[in-house]
Order: C-alpha cells, then structure tokens, then sequence
C-alpha cells in the first residue's frame, strides 16, 4: 500500500510524516506554561504541538495554561493531546488521574486529536489486552466525541503487529500508536519492529498513519518514517539543542556554541527563545526533506547522504535495506 502524503482533519490538513513538539511538566527546561507560550510566538516554525491533559487539569495556578492552550488551538494550530498518564506516573499521582478526569479536561481543551486513556501494564494475554483497548478507546470516544480518539497500544514487542493491526481493524481507526521503548532495545530491533507493524496495518483496508510516541530525534524519525511510521512526538526540542550541520542533539547548557552561528542569536529575545526557534527551525527542514523523500521514494538515498558512512553501513547490512 502506497504510504499517505496527507491527513486530513476538520479545517485541516497534515502534511506527513508529521511532528508534534511535546509540552510536559516531567523531564523537560521550563514550566508548560512557559514553553506553550514560546510555541505560540514561533507559530511560523511550527502550528503543531501536543500538551497533556494532566498538566492542563494539574491545579488553578495552570489554568493560564489551559487558556494558552485553546487560544493557540482555536487560533490555528493543531493540538494534540495525551492521555496524561506519562506525567501522572512520574509525578506519582496515578491514583488520583482516572478517565472521567481526563475526559472533562479533554472537552474543556477541545484538541484536534487525543490520544486514549492507556493502559501502562496490560495483560500478557493478547485477546485480554486487545478487548481493553477496544473498550477503552470506545469509552473515550463516546465521552469525547468532538475529537479523534487515537487509540494507544501498549505490549510485548513481539506481540506488537498483532496487537496494532488487530485493534485498528476492530475499532475502524486510521490512525494508532505505539510507544517507541517498547518496540525492542536497540534502533534495529525498533526499526524491524515498525517494519512490521507497517507490513500488518497494509494488509487492512484503508491506510492506517502510525504514531511512535517518545521519538523526538530526527535521526529516529527518519529511519522510523522509512520503515512505515507516519507520526512522532517527542521533548529533544526543548530538552537538547541541534547541531544544523549533523542533526546531532547536544545538552542544553551548549546552546550558546551553537547559536554562534545561527541567525535567531541576533534577535531580541530570551536565550531559551533563540535556542528554541533555532532547534525548531532544523525541525522544520529536516521534516519538508522527509517529505520530499517520502513523496518522491527516496528514503534510502536520504538516509545514505544523512547518516555517517559506517552508521549507513552497518543498518544497511542489519535491516536488509538493498534487497527493498
């Protein structure tokens, strides 16, 4: 099945593969507050992001963020939202964050896309875990209805074709995700994961996109977009900064090195904003070069000029490229 150019939403349209910049109070250099604000000033590097509906529902003194949030939603960008399990187990308050909490954060947002309420810990047995993420995007779907409910699947790597191909066809979705920790330990097993994943999805009626959740790296999306992914979020945007010459993420605290040759270190702004717009910028031409490559069936070459000589080599050999 020929890979899809473009999503398509009310008002809308994503032109793919497709990256959405995380906001999150957990593991990232500033507030939600602070970063969604800084997303909407720089609306001409990105109009798409996605936020948390933990942090948007976390106490009154982030409700300046939820206003942020559906003013920069209703003023055009797309906003993704997550479920707020991620930043609920790392803030160790999973027994206070419930789907009817989400749900009414959910239709307070009125994001374009949502993703499910997932399950962390499913059951070993695959017809368990596949009958309570059915139920669970059914529910959420149900009380969420003016938004498109992207189921999550969570499982054994191995497992993992099965499970996403076997969900997407009880459910009619066109658009499901995976968490990329999950899909095995290293980039090759990842890659040979998606690969499938892909292989099951293609064998279904209609063109299912594929989100991987937690890829942030634009080396990762590249190879992930070629083995079949659609779809990525991730924090390397606010958390690192980017070296325009390699694509190679660096600590944050070295910002300064890099900007010393980037044109957003002349503007009057914050040094956390210049790096930002910076980082952001690369983000941007990085992925209108995924999409050439994508529309045009170039993946291979694109990877052979980006990736370093002995690093194209070896995943080469490893994934079987040539004989694709």
């Amino acid at each position: 099945m020929d890979r899809l150019q473009y999503y398509k939403l009310p008002q809308r349209t994503l032109e793919l593969p497709v990256f959405f910049p995380s906001i999150s109070s957990v593991k990232s250099s500033r507030e939600p507050l602070e970063h969604a604000k800084i997303l909407g000033a720089l609306r001409d590097l990105t109009d798409k992001y996605l936020v948390s509906a933990f942090d948007v529902d976390s106490s009154d003194a982030n409700s300046e963020f939820a206003e942020v949030v559906r003013k920069t939603s209703q003023s055009g960008s797309t906003l993704l939202l997550d479920s707020g399990n991620y930043e609920s187990f790392w803030l160790r308050k999973k027994d206070t964050w419930n789907p009817d909490r989400f749900h009414l954060t959910a239709r307070h947002v009125s994001a374009h896309l949502t993703f499910s309420f997932d399950n962390q810990s499913p059951s070993a047995d695959m017809k368990i875990n596949v009958q309570s993420i059915v139920s669970g995007w059914r529910r959420d779907q149900d009380a969420i209805p003016s938004t498109t409910i992207i189921p999550i699947v969570h499982g054994e790597t191995t497992d993992l074709p099965l499970l996403v191909s076997g969900i997407a066809q009880k459910t009619g979705v066109n658009y499901i995700a995976v968490a990329e920790r999950e899909l095995g330990a290293t980039m090759s097993e990842r890659c040979l994961s998606i690969r499938k994943i892909r292989a099951h999805l293609d064998m279904l009626d209609q063109y299912v996109l594929l989100h991987i959740l937690g890829t942030g790296n634009p080396i990762s999306m590249a190879l992930f977009a070629f083995e079949g992914a659609d779809s990525f979020d991730g924090l390397e945007w606010c958390q690192n900064v980017i070296d325009h010459s390699t694509g190679n993420l660096h600590h944050l605290s070295h910002s300064e090195f890099y900007l010393l040759k980037s044109k957003w270190n002349d503007i009057n702004a914050p040094h956390i904003v210049r790096t930002i717009a910076h980082n952001l910028e690369y983000f941007s031409s990085w992925l209108d070069a995924l999409r050439d490559a994508r529309r045009n069936h170039s993946y291979l070459t694109f990877l052979e000029r980006r990736l370093q000589p002995a690093v194209f080599k070896h995943l080469n050999s490893t994934l079987g490229w040539a004989a694709l």
